[in-house]
């Protein structure tokens, strides 16, 4: 036993010393800072690569990993073939003491509930982020142009097509449907990742009623993620991929379904999220490994070949303008977002605000590396080997979306980009627990009738504590609340200043075609029910040189008599604690500003906005 301890801290202290190695020298990783697009945010502020905080991450992960791996196959005398023979998987692999699909279908009953009961968002609403989908559904129905007409920012589904598609169900263009549709998705994603976390926790080796408690722990902690916004819709491309993924190691036959969902994901998730589809096409890659290790070549080209076939058929379906478009759009975003949106990530371990938070993240990310490099190499533990090297894939898609922590390094995206190991972690922790309880003896007394009685507590207070006040008369009145609530004029979700604002704009717009502004505040536009005169309807992205340069182009072709800039959104988008080094719109894109100044005037001021007028010339 002394031996074993022994020989367990021999494996930690290299890799407990790589760990302290790589934390001296996270500042010490410093690239050359190059900006030859003129994109202003805060790297270029600070003279800050791009390249340092990405690299950083990777020497900060990698290190400790790759030392505690090698110090695992050195003492253990672990050959490449025994590697290999890990990495094989099992034709035949059953799973036993399924946990109960009723557990399952008392979630989706309870999400049902929870969206029927619900009050509906009264909350103002959001120029910004509610603007950025409402004006690019409203531009797309005023141009008839996807990418060719909008400059889309975070994706289509996001930026055009989700306020489009509430509006259509609903027969209504209002805030309310909007509002609506995206609670009843949120609540669809939510079911989706319960359905992931089922089959996941089907896959522990423990006894039926140890996997149903896994299964509620993380469902209910994942469903306080999804409700404080860590995860949402973007991430149901991600679930389906890990669902289908797992799924498909555990199938020695050519799924057809398998294969053309894992075939079609790629393209809808750039669709559904740009940044997030990136993430899970890096994830094909050690999945194609695997499958090229286990002589699965049809399988392999099966999903290649429907990538290939659903990318064409969209070509087809767009047309080559708007394809061209989508790829050039596309790119351009990927090129910049560093640059435009990156705050520079905290040095773990030091007194760097948000340095606290991204040290448990790093610290959390580093945890799960090693359980599973231990799970993999230990032939006693209780894991299949479908299972763990599922785990792989799991966590090196996991590791790669820390990617929205790393750019985005405030506390709200840190977290984010956590998520998926915080779910790991617990996974982690509810088996390492139930089976230590188990092995001691600790629950050899507790009976089946015990265990329900567990699961009907744990389900009852979570019932109870997310329930509405109103409950039953919310449901019963379900129908006339939901007609009455997306007919509910938008002017509702506005203040006085707003109001003012837009009253006076209407009236001045009565006789132009388009309309430009010139603030973060986006939905402005949508109030005035005008097309933009340019393809940027959500300008905090707009980004480099070139497209501000595109930007005044396009102005200078339409000359629109009124411009709009100014706004109580400034701030938007700029480290917290730093108010002194804001980027207002004329900051982030000065060569849009200097035109502005030199060929509109003050016409009115109204509140913290001001309305300018074409100069005569």
């Amino acid at each position: 036993m002394l031996r074993n301890l022994l020989n367990k801290i021999l494996i930690l202290i290299p890799t407990f010393f790589s760990i302290i190695l790589v934390s001296i020298s996270w500042n010490l990783i410093k690239f050359k800072f190059e900006n030859p697009n003129e994109i202003i945010g805060y790297y270029s502020l600070f003279e800050h690569s791009y390249l340092n905080d990405n690299i950083r991450f990777i020497i900060f992960i990698t290190i400790p990993l790759i030392t505690f791996l090698a110090t695992i196959l050195y003492q253990r005398k672990i050959t490449f073939l025994e590697i290999k023979e890990n990495f094989l998987l099992i034709k035949k692999n059953k799973i036993e003491n399924k946990i109960s699909v009723i557990y399952l279908f008392f979630f989706f009953f309870l999400l049902s509930i929870f969206f029927l009961s619900s009050e509906f968002n009264s909350n103002p609403i959001d120029l910004f982020h509610e603007g950025q989908a409402l004006m690019g559904s409203l531009n797309y129905q005023l141009k008839d142009q996807l990418w060719s007409g909008s400059f889309i920012v975070t994706s289509l589904f996001v930026d055009v097509l989700s306020a489009k598609i509430a509006w259509t169900v609903s027969n209504t263009q209002s805030i309310g449907s909007y509002r609506v549709y995206i609670f009843l998705i949120t609540q669809i994603t939510t079911l989706i990742i319960f359905i992931f976390l089922f089959c996941f926790s089907n896959r522990l080796n423990l006894n039926k009623n140890l996997k149903t408690l896994t299964f509620l722990s993380l469902s209910i902690f994942s469903f306080y993620l999804v409700q404080n916004y860590t995860l949402g819709y973007r991430e149901i491309p991600i679930f389906i991929f890990l669902i289908f993924v797992m799924n498909l190691l555990n199938t020695n036959k050519i799924s057809f379904i398998d294969t053309i969902i894992l075939g079609i994901l790629p393209l809808f998730a750039l669709l559904w999220s740009l940044d997030r589809g990136i993430f899970l096409i890096a994830s094909y890659l050690p999945l194609s490994i695997l499958l090229i290790i286990n002589n699965r070549f049809k399988q392999l080209l099966g999903i290649f070949s429907t990538i290939l076939l659903s990318f064409v058929i969209f070509f087809f379906i767009i047309g080559v303008i708007e394809f061209n478009n989508f790829i050039l759009n596309s790119i351009n975003i990927l090129k910049s977002s560093d640059l435009l949106n990156g705050l520079v990530h905290p040095a773990p371990f030091t007194n760097d605000q948000e340095s606290s938070r991204a040290s448990k993240s790093l610290i959390i990310i580093l945890l799960n590396g090693f359980i599973i490099i231990s799970i993999f190499f230990d032939k006693k533990i209780n894991f299949d080997k479908n299972h763990k090297i599922f785990l792989i894939i799991f966590y090196f898609f996991a590791v790669i979306f820390y990617k929205v922590g790393v750019t985005r390094s405030d506390g709200g995206h840190i977290k984010q980009g956590t998520s998926f190991n915080l779910i790991l972690l617990i996974y982690f922790i509810c088996y390492y627990c139930f089976s230590f309880l188990n092995k001691k003896g600790f629950l050899n007394k507790l009976k089946n009738f015990h265990y329900k009685l567990i699961y009907l507590l744990i389900l009852t207070f979570f019932v109870f504590k997310n329930i509405p006040i109103n409950f039953y008369k919310n449901i019963y009145n379900f129908k006339n609340r939901y007609t009455n609530y997306i007919e509910v004029n938008d002017y509702n979700y506005l203040n006085y200043e707003e109001i003012k604002l837009i009253n006076k704009l209407k009236i001045l717009m009565k006789d132009e075609s388009c309309f430009q502004i010139f603030t973060y505040e986006t939905a402005i536009q949508y109030y005035l029910k005008k097309k933009t005169c340019t393809n940027f309807f959500h300008i905090m992205n707009l980004g480099p040189k070139k497209n501000q340069l595109l930007f005044i182009s396009q102005i200078s072709s339409k000359k629109p008599k009124y411009f709009l800039t100014g706004g109580t959104y400034q701030t938007i988008g700029n480290m917290k604690g730093r108010d002194n080094l804001e980027l207002t719109p004329k900051d982030r894109f000065p060569y849009i500003h200097e035109y502005i100044k030199e060929n509109y005037k003050i016409y009115e001021e109204i509140g913290e906005w001001k309305i300018l007028i074409l100069k005569q010339k």
